[in-house]
């Protein structure tokens, strides 16, 4: 199944402050996100899909740049020339690195992930953009450095999520238990997914370094780039394919930012890659320190806004340049209601190869280093990862690797009162009837009490029944950033103050 991309509305992870003004001399130039046509631009796209899409997000996302400079830095014609390249080498590594439609710059087709992947097990070298062959070629040896925490060959299992995912939310694909339990809590619930389904993609996955090894044959005089079979059990694998999402769009980000410090030496340039991947270059002019605003999970998984919760809770205080990568599991997610547990299990869009299915310990973990494609695929691994102790492992090894000295994290999760047990949503946390499940008005207005086998969705007005819990987000930073974050004085947090509270623990 192929990935449907549509313009969206901006969903940002953190808020980045701007440049304060010393009189009229600041100034601040956003550099605005491009669009990928099939007949606009230098760079296009072919649809050869049944798909009704012109328009492409690169990356799927909205990506906004920042310059801050004073009268006289530049002039209108050097502003205009950042924004030229900015759109064109945004969309043209979007386009090498998208492993769901075929492109062309200047109207040549160009080999990028699609073509690769359509070369599977033939043997054929596949000649490869410098970009795309240094990030592929980064990104395989984080595959096997990380023992597949971060995989890039987990392409079959995306498209069972991908495919799953735009469904989520539509009424008509939800039976009448899990519209009640979404209308009743704010979250957004589903079906799961086929477990066949999944266990196949599982067995056709190479997900340690072990069955890795091997599976690119890569070629340094052309930048070619062979990918192999993989066989497992003497079986060939139908199909494997290769993803970059966990990386392309901060690599994509890195490669601009060094860019512009060649073209501009002195530039002060701050990106935000859909706020997953936030890069700064230089420092700000007035030589403040940059204020990032970490949204809160709790508040980003409901699928409306809610006046009793904080949008964010926590904030970093950072001066000069810098980078720091989030994953998160609220941008593409549902939760599974298991009536054997009454437990909610949650499924999100970062998947562990291992097992066929997203992790559910952290909500969200950033990492602050000095290569932002590398600090995407640090979050993504650590995201793989099933409690502080293993993600801090996983982190000292991958720094012993990379040497990486300077590197800090920030793990997210959540908890009970207590601070000490990790906290799953449940059953008993909605409801409210001897059935245990939520009680629901129906269009007649009568309240429904039953076990939801006798209606559908359709049938269901509102809810009657709401979410009712105490939790708490914990956030655990490491020593280099600790004495950096800090709590939002915020007087909107009293309202929920018995629900939900933040806390920010030392590594």
């Amino acid at each position: 199944m192929k990935k449907v991309y549509r313009l969206a509305a901006i969903l940002p992870l953190l808020f980045v402050s701007s440049c304060s003004v010393r009189g009229n001399e600041a100034k601040v130039t956003s550099l605005s996100s491009p669009v990928i046509g099939t007949a606009i631009g230098r760079v296009k796209f072919v649809n050869d899909t049944d798909d009704f899409v012109t328009v492409i997000n690169p990356f799927n996302t909205s990506i906004y740049g920042n310059v801050y400079y004073y009268n006289g830095d530049y002039t209108d014609k050097q502003l205009a020339s950042m924004q030229e390249d900015y759109s064109y080498y945004l969309s043209y590594f979007h386009a090498l690195t998208d492993r769901h439609y075929s492109y062309t710059v200047d109207d040549v087709p160009i080999n990028n992930i699609k073509t690769l992947n359509n070369s599977y097990g033939t043997g054929e070298k596949v000649v490869l953009d410098s970009f795309l062959y240094d990030t592929l070629k980064k990104a395989y040896q984080f595959s096997l450095d990380s023992d597949g925490a971060f995989d890039i060959f987990i392409g079959e299992l995306n498209d069972i999520y991908e495919d799953k995912l735009k469904g989520v939310g539509n009424i008509s694909n939800t039976n009448a238990l899990d519209y009640a339990l979404t209308e009743a809590s704010g979250l957004v619930f589903s079906s799961d997914f086929d477990a066949t389904a999944i266990q196949n993609a599982v067995s056709y996955t190479p997900a340690t370094k072990e069955e890795m090894e091997g599976l690119l044959t890569f070629d340094d005089t052309d930048k070619s780039v062979i990918f192999n079979s993989f066989v497992k059990n003497e079986v060939k694998a139908p199909k494997v394919s290769i993803s970059l999402s966990g990386l392309a769009k901060g690599e994509a980000t890195e490669w601009i930012c060094n860019y512009m410090k060649i073209i501009y030496p002195n530039i002060s340039l701050l990106i935000n890659s859909g706020s997953s991947s936030i890069k700064t270059v230089g420092e700000r002019p007035d030589k403040a320190a940059w204020n990032i605003i970490f949204t809160n999970p709790v508040f980003r998984e409901k699928k409306t806004e809610t006046s009793n919760l904080n949008s964010s809770e926590v904030a970093l205080k950072r001066n000069g340049a810098f980078n720091l990568s989030t994953s998160g599991f609220y941008e593409h997610y549902f939760y599974v209601y298991d009536k054997d547990t009454g437990a909610f299990k949650r499924r999100n869009h970062i998947i562990n190869p291992k097992t066929g299915y997203s992790q559910s310990f952290f909500d969200a973990v950033s990492v602050v280093n000095d290569d932002t494609g590398l600090g995407d695929m640090y979050t993504t691994a650590l995201m793989n990862t099933s409690s502080v102790e293993e993600a801090t492992a996983l982190f000292d090894s991958l720094n012993e690797k990379y040497k990486e000295t300077s590197s800090d994290m920030v793990l997210c999760y959540r908890t009970g009162d207590d601070e000490t047990t990790h906290y799953q949503y449940s059953i008993s946390d909605i409801s409210e009837t001897a059935s245990g499940y939520p009680k629901v008005k129906l269009h007649d207005d009568t309240i429904y009490t039953g076990d939801y086998t006798d209606i559908t969705s359709f049938d269901i007005k509102e809810a009657v029944s709401s979410l009712n819990t105490n939790i708490k987000e914990v956030y655990q930073a490491s020593k280099g950033i600790k004495d950096s974050f800090y709590l939002i004085n915020d007087t909107k947090i009293a309202p929920y103050q018995d629900k939900m509270v933040s806390v920010i623990k030392s590594l």
